[in-house]
């Protein structure tokens, strides 16, 4: 099966899923709507007293905001309930399909659903280039939770902003990256004693 043909499938399955309880699926639109807005109208409040923030103009910055929301949504679609189910599997000792996903401690933790509400308010920090935080947080929006390596950069590269030494810099790490997530994964299946271990 294709990866198209896969996503494809997982995409109507997710629909079909939502329309179950179509209450709520229309909740999630007017959230989604409104999150939206509120990301317009603090960008309109900006640059109503600013051409340029740390050297990103209004439209490059509406740029940051479009790629957070598409990370945003393809994390809900793909990675999110996956690292959900991931969980439970671990929890309930039925861990019978290996989802690949950064959810390693729920071998260790038994409730991990704070770590999903932790990282969507984490995430939200990509709506910004990571350049305009404070040294401190944006050593930690880049290098322990990499928002900027999923949003900053490829911003940068859709407003022709990238330069070779970030590009080389987003490469290494990510290669890095997955060689410790790929280390954690295996360190993390060694210590997991589930029903079917």
């Amino acid at each position: 099966m294709s990866t198209l043909r896969l996503s494809w499938l997982f995409f109507k399955v997710g629909v079909l899923n939502e329309l179950q309880y179509r209450v709520n699926f229309v909740v999630q639109l007017f959230q989604s709507a409104i999150a939206l807005t509120v990301g317009l109208v603090v960008l309109s409040l900006v640059y109503s007293h600013t051409n340029e923030l740390n050297g990103w103009s209004q439209s490059e910055l509406l740029c940051v905001l479009g790629i957070q929301i598409l990370m945003g949504g393809a994390i809900k679609t793909y990675i999110q309930p996956n690292m959900t189910r991931l969980i439970d599997d671990v929890r309930e000792g039925k861990l019978d399909c290996f989802w690949l996903v950064i959810a390693t401690c729920a071998f260790w933790v038994v409730n991990m659903w704070h770590a999903v509400e932790l990282f969507d308010g984490i995430f939200a920090t990509g709506r910004f280039p990571v350049g305009i935080y404070p040294g401190w947080l944006r050593y930690s929006v880049t290098f322990l939770v990499p928002i900027a390596f999923a949003v900053t950069v490829p911003a940068e590269a859709v407003t022709s902003r990238l330069g070779w030494p970030t590009l080389v810099l987003a490469v290494v790490f990510a290669l890095v990256l997955f060689s410790f997530t790929r280390w954690f994964w295996r360190y993390g299946l060694r210590s997991y004693t589930g029903a079917s271990a």
